[in-house]
């Protein structure tokens, strides 16, 4: 073999081994959050309309809702697709991904992704988990473009942005083989999305519930959050999306930042039900229903915003009575029944171990 021949030959097989050694550095590093991932990748997993209830929203809903306790209470089948600190401008991008499996299902819409500040409306950081997490389709392409230009690079060719991951390969390959395991052998979240708070917070000051009557007014959202909500309206109204539940999370305050922060959120939840109501939608204000899930500000809540695991099950089983009042849902079968209740046996394995 001539020599010109071997060095060409030696070349493409070297720019193989490269490439091949990128691309499952890229698989093993590529992990902005296994949360997150494992969230998102294990919805796919849920047959195909299996679900009544999807729970879209940020770390409130993520940490407020738990799919199994809604089962054991009410039988009603539901997942916790919410992402920790994303806001509602990639609300409209998750329901896209949610009506490919689930377009039957009723959307239950958490709202701190519209009562946020301006602020936190234009952070990239939890659009770019969403983008790394999420199928490469079409939805994906949408956001980077619009959300994402100037990062189109890192986001097509994600070893670019994870690359410095390749010095922890060792902390970065069990992740690895756990999301692949699950992927290859079909398993389910057991706990349906929903991440837990194990610890409850200390406060220095009074701690007490918000209290919506001295403060029941309405408040406008501020510009930008005020504008992806107007979006979002006109998203659902272009797709006929008719079965949607607004909710308001539970609250505590401590001080005057976190009251303050409490009648913002109240009052421009007055504001957003004065809107939606005209669409046929309805709120759920947990401040308006005199604590019906008895939670207990000592025990019950991880800080002002967020609740304990203990907590979230009883706000769960409280929003399940929810909704078994106001919505009809299928009857189950045996098969989901059963697959269900073996679910929420690990479910309770992993929440009261």
């Amino acid at each position: 073999m001539p020599l010109t021949a071997k060095r060409i030959i030696c070349f493409f097989v070297s720019l193989m081994i490269i490439l091949s050694g990128v691309a499952i550095c890229s698989v093993i590093c590529n992990h902005p959050s296994e949360d997150i991932e494992n969230t998102v990748s294990s919805f796919y997993r849920e047959p195909e309309n299996s679900l009544d209830v999807v729970f879209v929203g940020s770390s409130g809903a993520s940490k407020d809702f738990l799919p199994s306790a809604v089962w054991k209470k009410t039988g009603i089948t539901s997942y916790c697709f919410a992402l920790g600190a994303c806001s509602a401008n990639i609300y409209y991008s998750v329901i896209k991904e949610v009506l490919t499996k689930q377009p039957d299902a009723l959307l239950v819409i958490d709202l701190d992704g519209f009562l946020v500040d301006d602020k936190f409306q234009n952070e990239k950081e939890p659009i770019m988990l969403w983008t790394d997490s999420m199928p490469k389709n079409r939805n994906w392409r949408e956001v980077v473009n619009r959300f994402l230009p100037d990062e189109k690079s890192e986001r097509y060719f994600e070893f670019i942005k994870y690359h410095k991951n390749i010095t922890s390969l060792y902390a970065y390959l069990p992740i690895t083989y756990r999301l692949l395991n699950k992927q290859i052998n079909n398993i389910r979240d057991p706990l349906g999305g929903a991440t837990l708070n194990r610890t409850a917070q200390s406060f220095a000051d009074e701690v007490k519930f918000f209290d919506y009557k001295a403060e029941n007014e309405s408040q406008s959202l501020t510009p930008d959050s005020n504008a992806v909500f107007e979006d979002f309206l006109v998203f659902c109204e272009e797709n006929n999306l008719k079965n949607i539940v607004f909710v308001n999370l539970p609250k505590i305050t401590h001080d005057e930042f976190s009251y303050n922060r409490a009648v913002d959120y109240y009052q421009r939840t007055n504001y957003i039900k004065s809107k939606v109501e005209k669409y046929g939608y309805k709120i759920y204000n947990y401040s308006e229903t005199g604590n019906e899930a008895n939670l207990d500000i000592e025990t019950d809540f991880a800080d002002t915003l967020h609740l304990t695991t203990p907590g979230a099950v009883k706000f769960s089983e409280a929003f399940a009575d929810y909704l078994e009042r106001n919505y009809s849902f299928e009857k189950k079968s045996p098969e989901i029944i059963r697959d269900w209740n073996e679910r929420s046996s690990l479910a309770d394995e992993i929440i009261y171990e």
